[in-house]
């Protein structure tokens, strides 16, 4: 029977540093690590690794927790593919040490939600050319803190989670509020398909370029393609026909692809297609990317 205990005593730095990811910087007397997050592209590093406790947070998307949780978000496997990982890995484990008193975790803060009308926000859609009617439908003006900012307010356009939460994005970067989680945007025609795109600005992007008012198919945004395992779950328990995935064209894009087209295979019920889109859009990082390029996404 597999230790848990053990596995999860395995360094999250060891672990990282064999995937080629080394800290940035050291924080907290060189008891906290910042890397930069590997599954996007970040100029400031917002991975944050505890040594103390040997547990992860991710602020730009407010996921986190032990070397299983970041195993499973980097390789893209599931729970028990991780363990196999760690168990082959061969990684040496220090003694064990006590753990100081913890502190409460200070998370950022939801404040309100109203509609889209900051100019810094609506300048921010424009500029990645997508219809201000769609992002005002499927989007809102968040108003929230973070520890960082000591409780002073933030803007930014947000969209809730299945889970309750909120992803953030403004002319800064990219946010969170707890509980992390997947977006569901229903269709006109519901189940006849799902489209699953890695961010809103993606299937805003394909929505615009067809021309449609509001999604005329059910729309699935990942948020982090740390959430496949979320998202495969969700998929099951819908009826969709086919399901079509709009991945990044990239390392990180191609493992979310992989995970999602062999475990929905494994794990449907019926049988339906389930195909990567990617062939469509490539030479360009993603669907946005695509379009801001004035290409015509073709219809499936």
């Amino acid at each position: 029977m597999t230790d848990l205990t053990y596995l999860k005593r395995i360094p999250i730095l060891d672990y990282l540093q064999r995937r080629g990811i080394t800290p940035i910087r050291m924080g907290k007397g060189g008891t906290e690590a910042w890397c930069l997050t590997p599954w996007r592209e970040e100029k400031t590093p917002s991975l944050q690794v505890n040594l103390t406790r040997n547990i992860w947070r991710d602020w730009g998307g407010d996921a986190g927790g032990s070397i299983l949780d970041l195993v499973m978000a980097l390789e893209g496997v599931s729970f028990r593919q991780a363990i196999r990982h760690l168990e082959g890995g061969q990684f040496t484990i220090p003694h064990l040490i006590p753990e100081p008193p913890r502190t409460p975790t200070i998370r950022s803060q939801f404040i309100e939600a109203k509609d889209l009308t900051h100019p810094a926000l609506l300048r921010m859609i424009q500029d990645r050319k997508v219809s201000l009617g769609l992002a005002v439908r499927y989007a809102q003006e968040i108003t929230f803190t973070t520890p960082h900012r000591k409780g002073k307010p933030l803007f930014a356009m947000g969209w809730q989670t299945i889970k309750g939460g909120y992803e953030l994005r403004n002319p800064i970067g990219k946010f969170g509020l707890a509980p992390k989680g997947i977006t569901f945007l229903q269709g006109t025609h519901h189940h006849q398909a799902c489209h699953v795109f890695e961010g809103l600005f993606d299937c805003l992007a394909w929505l615009t370029a067809r021309n449609q008012p509001q999604a005329d198919v059910d729309c699935l945004i990942l948020n982090s393609t740390a959430l496949v395992n979320q998202a495969v779950t969700w998929l099951n328990a819908q009826a969709h026909a086919d399901i079509f995935l709009w991945c990044d064209n990239d390392p990180t894009g191609d493992k979310a692809t992989t995970f999602l087209i062999n475990q929905l295979e494994i794990t449907s019920a019926t049988q339906r297609q389930i195909k990567d889109m990617r062939p469509h859009y490539r030479g360009h990082k993603d669907v946005n990317d695509w379009w801001l390029g004035k290409a015509r996404p073709p219809s499936p």
